[in-house]
């Protein structure tokens, strides 16, 4: 029975032929049938548990199956048979924890039927195909793709697959038997590379080419031939809100690596489809890093984990605004209790008083952008206003007139997607609006009454944030 199980041969000793009798690796915990393991046990810092159950636990408890396992030899892609799992007969159920998997290796799984107990005057004599499986590893280093339901990685599901007028032997072969479970090692980040030096928070250039490599737990020791990865990006819309996803190319199957040369600037997310023939696809996203926070202090509300992005930026002043402003991330340097001193041609501010407009205006002339000074009541000492940045308020000069002009500063149309390095701006009639500069995930970094820089701020709210990209 274990010879089987182990899928070894029966008549050897050493199936493997790694200097240890079958029993023996039986017994401490080594696979009898693949030599990588020296005849030694699996170390426990590799092993992968895996909760393993089939058969038929139905009120009719008739059909009998199998759970065959495979291990996918890198060299080839071809399946290895690795381990069996048996019902234990007609209308049986077996479950089993088996612990001879490891988290380096890529698995498959089939059910097959092997019988049925119907009799000719029950059921007009065929099998109903009810059972119960279940591959549940125990491990977060690997992932599960479920052939049947690619969202349901803990498979623990009973129900009839075949239903009404399909339920014959050759029906329940194509749409099951065929099929496969997947247990593989986990993705769990998607790098991303420039030709340049990428500026803090992964913006680049526009027609710069950005690498993408796929590293799983293990390191990539195995690639699998009948591993697809399929690459697709989604690019933020006017709203703050994310678009459809839209195929971009295919990764390699040796390298899991692709590139693409960025043709147009945003604020862009990504994914990777992965499918293993002839499973469902599963998707892994680029994701951030780490939380937004400096020590304690918590800058924006993303975390670890959470979708991260790639800002692409038309050209190098925008790239220089952003890497000008993630420097404040956290500071305290436009706290809103204590006096501004006067910095960059722009005179200092009273304690208690709103400074996001100033914040914006030093970190576009630290830049080598020209800020206007367009207010100021003896003389014209000041930039503009939040709710002018907006575009809500007139920022003429001669009463009466509504202009929504800033020299240098174009006022983007409404339904244009945000880029990082631009002015992003929440007007408010009637009070002072909110103003900062677009951060590489498309978020605004402002100073605010907090007496924080930071993200902390709702730009999408309302839907009423506009945007001023700078024209020299």
């Amino acid at each position: 029975l274990d010879e089987y199980r182990n899928a070894s041969n029966p008549q050897l000793i050493d199936s493997d032929g790694d200097g240890t009798s079958d029993g023996a690796e039986i017994g401490q915990g080594s696979h009898p049938s693949d030599n990588r393991d020296n005849g030694q046990p699996i170390p426990e810092s590799e092993k992968l548990p895996i909760l393993l159950a089939v058969g038929d636990e139905s009120i009719s408890k008739s059909e009998d199956y199998v759970l065959n396992c495979f291990r996918i030899d890198p060299a080839t892609g071809n399946e290895i048979p690795y381990y069996v799992l048996r019902s234990g007969g007609q209308g049986q159920y077996t479950e089993q924890n088996v612990n001879i998997f490891r988290k380096e290796d890529t698995y498959t799984f089939q059910i097959k039927w092997i019988s049925s107990s119907y009799q000719q005057n029950y059921n007009d004599g065929e099998p109903d195909y009810d059972y119960t499986l279940k591959i549940t590893p125990n491990s977060e280093d690997v992932i599960k793709i479920d052939s049947l339901s690619a969202t349901d990685w803990r498979s623990n599901h009973f129900h009839k697959l075949i239903q009404q007028n399909a339920n014959d032997v050759n029906t329940f072969h194509d749409t099951v038997e065929n099929r496969r479970f997947c247990v593989m090692p986990k993705f769990f980040m998607i790098n991303l590379i420039s030709q340049s030096t990428m500026h803090p928070g992964l913006a680049i250039l526009k027609g710069e080419t950005i690498g993408l490599h796929l590293n799983s737990i293990d390191g990539n020791k195995w690639t699998p031939k009948n591993l697809l990865i399929y690459f697709y990006n989604r690019k933020m819309q006017y709203d703050m809100q994310f678009g459809e996803w839209d195929y971009v190319g295919t990764f390699s199957s040796s390298t899991l690596h692709h590139t693409v040369k960025t043709s147009e600037a945003g604020v862009f997310q990504f994914k990777a489809e992965i499918r293993v023939i002839p499973t469902e696809p599963v998707d892994v996203f680029f994701k951030r890093k780490t939380d937004e926070k400096i020590g304690n202090f918590e800058y924006g509300y993303f975390k670890k984990g959470d979708f991260d992005c790639v800002g692409v930026c038309t050209d190098q002043i925008q790239l220089d605004l952003l890497a000008n402003t993630q420097m404040f991330y956290g500071s305290l340097d436009y706290d809103f209790v204590n006096p501004q001193p006067a910095a960059h041609g722009f005179p200092s501010i009273d304690a208690q008083t709103l400074r996001c407009n100033i914040f914006v205006a030093h970190r576009g002339v630290e830049s080598g952008a020209n800020v206007p000074k367009i207010n100021g009541l003896s003389a014209l000492r000041w930039p503009p206003l939040a709710n002018e940045w907006a575009g809500i308020e007139s920022t003429s000069l001669i009463p009466g007139i509504l202009s929504t002009n800033i020299q240098n500063w174009k006022l983007v149309p409404q339904n244009a997607p945000p880029e990082p390095g631009w002015i992003i701006a929440h007007p408010s009639p009637g009070d002072s609006g909110h103003c900062g500069i677009i951060d590489y995930d498309g978020n605004g970094i402002g100073a605010g009454v907090s007496g924080t820089v930071n993200k902390l701020f709702d730009f999408s709210e309302e839907g009423t944030s506009r945007f001023r990209k700078y024209e020299p």
